[in-house]
């Protein structure tokens, strides 16, 4: 199924853009939309950055994670969380990202 005719239901923002707002309930909007836009952004890049240093410093594990994928999905649609039992050893580079590239405190 190509994304332009997957179904999807309007987000937070959408509903509010789709009828008139005064001046006041768009300022309103615009907060409330950054607020939940903006609050994952920092521990996303965090992310990123620790996978993308890792699959720089260890190039083989990037090629046994890609084999993976591509053994598992195929190179002509994207993973979906159905396909993610047949690829553990990706999950497990997962993990190990955030055990090494620790994103945020973890507590005592």
């Amino acid at each position: 199924m190509d994304a332009k005719d997957t179904p999807y239901e309007h987000s937070f923002t959408s509903q509010y853009l789709l009828s008139p707002l005064s001046p006041a309930e768009e300022h309103v909007l615009k907060y409330a939309a950054n607020a939940l836009y903006g609050g994952g952004t920092d521990t996303v890049t965090a992310t990123l950055s620790g996978f993308f240093l890792a699959m720089v410093l260890f190039p083989d594990v990037q090629k046994k994670a890609q084999k993976e994928i591509d053994d598992a999905i195929g190179q002509f649609r994207l993973p979906t969380f159905s396909d993610s039992d047949r690829l553990p050893y990706l999950a497990a580079v997962y993990k190990e990202v955030l055990r090494w590239h620790i994103i945020g405190p973890m507590g005592d």
